[in-house]
């Protein structure tokens, strides 16, 4: 038997012949039986030629009774690596575009051993506190008692603006450094400390500097609704946590008498804050937007409940004295400590899969699954590592050293 080759259709077929087909007498090139024409009603062609799919056609030889097999020149590419869509990605540990995983990107930062390295996005601004982003811009407060209080920056860096200075309040300069910072789609709000004890805002791209309330006592991290602003006041003698409008006014105090309250949280329904404690338990409390009494919701183990975060099921803090992130129902009940062992954990936010933080102590910025687990570094050596915020990809922090930062989210 005779193996032959025949390209047909756009495959390479592996025929077994016999030999070549006999003809009926018709050998003249021409018409039935002869190459590229009808075969011969017996399903035989002129002496050289094959009748294939009722066409005779000449073949090439090839080799000996092998199958029928399909020209892989055809077939769909392999891939060596990683398979990314119809891309194939080589290595995901130095890759920016695909860092650990498909679609990963660095947003700008480096890759290394499959995790997304920070970027820097600013340097030189001072003494950074807390931060705020939205889809273009991040802004933050600088800690300094006269000078600029807000700054901003594009979201992938560039040129720093400043949005509010001390020096242009009312013509004359008042003195104390910025404490918290919110954003709404048209301003910038934040507290004022030390001796001034504002509340103020400014539109969003720099402007008149508007003082809505006074007369607080070292207003802290401030959020918002769309109408009203909330903050606590972290001093000895103050507080209390408090509201006013957005357009300004007298505050109002919502929860009297708390013990050193420094951080707050917000959702659709409730703001929620940390009682610090000097001394003896922090607690976690809850306050409802429409109006009411505050109503604790857990009793940490030891005083130095710091930052806190909320998502639509559960109340997230830091204690920088234990050193534990610790999560409770939104509606009280047992906590669950989800992360130990951190270094005087600080400013700390949520996700749908991961909370995070900052840890003064050793100048990292950690994070861990919401459900808990080993806790995952994301950023060292960030020296006087301060406020942070997130957004749908990345993490921003400020640092004691002027340095705004990014890294994208795990």
């Amino acid at each position: 038997m005779k193996p032959e080759h025949l390209h047909w259709g756009g495959a390479l077929v592996l025929l077994v012949t016999a030999g070549a087909c006999v003809g009926d007498g018709s050998t003249s090139g021409t018409g039935v039986g002869s190459e590229s024409n009808p075969c011969f009603a017996n399903k035989t062609c002129d002496t050289g030629l094959t009748c294939v799919s009722d066409v005779c056609v000449k073949l090439d030889g090839g080799a000996t009774d092998a199958p029928l097999q399909e020209d892989v020149s055809d077939a769909a590419p392999t891939c060596d690596g990683n398979l990314c869509g119809s891309m194939c990605v080589d290595d995901f540990q130095t890759n920016a575009a695909h860092c650990g995983r498909c679609d990963h990107s660095c947003l700008g930062g480096l890759c290394s051993a499959g995790a997304c390295l920070p970027v820097q996005l600013a340097m030189g601004q001072g003494n950074g506190g807390a931060i705020a982003v939205n889809a273009t811009t991040v802004y933050w407060t600088l800690l300094e008692s006269l000078g600029p209080w807000i700054k901003s920056v594009p979201i992938d860096g560039g040129s720093t603006t400043t949005i509010a200075t001390s020096t242009n309040v009312d013509g004359g300069a008042l003195y104390g450094g910025a404490n918290g910072v919110v954003l709404d789609s048209t301003s910038v709000y934040w507290t004022v400390g030390n001796n001034n004890n504002l509340v103020m805002k400014a539109p969003l791209g720099g402007g008149p500097n508007v003082v809505l309330t006074g007369g607080q006592a070292n207003p802290a991290i401030i959020v918002a609704t769309a109408t009203t602003l909330y903050w606590p006041n972290f001093n000895y003698s103050g507080n209390n946590v408090e509201s006013v409008s957005i357009d300004g006014g007298v505050a109002t105090v919502i929860a009297p008498n708390q013990s050193n309250p420094g951080s707050i949280a917000i959702d659709a329904s409730n703001i929620y804050w940390v009682n610090y404690a000097l001394s003896g338990q922090s607690t976690v409390m809850k306050y409802p937007l429409i109006g009411g009494s505050p109503t604790l919701i857990a009793t940490d183990t030891s005083n130095g409940a710091s930052g806190i975060a909320v998502d639509s099921a559960n109340v997230y803090w830091t204690n920088n004295v234990t050193g534990r992130i610790n999560k409770v129902s939104v509606n009280g009940g047992t906590i669950t400590s989800i992360a130990s062992g951190q270094s005087a954990p600080a400013f700390v936010a949520v996700d749908a899969t991961w909370v995070y933080w900052t840890n003064p102590g050793d100048g990292t910025v950690a994070a861990v699954s919401t459900t808990g687990g080993t806790p995952k570094t994301i950023a060292s050596n960030q020296t006087k590592v301060s406020g942070m915020t997130i957004d749908a990809v990345a993490v921003y922090w400020t640092t004691g050293l002027g340095t705004i930062m990014k890294v994208a989210k795990p």
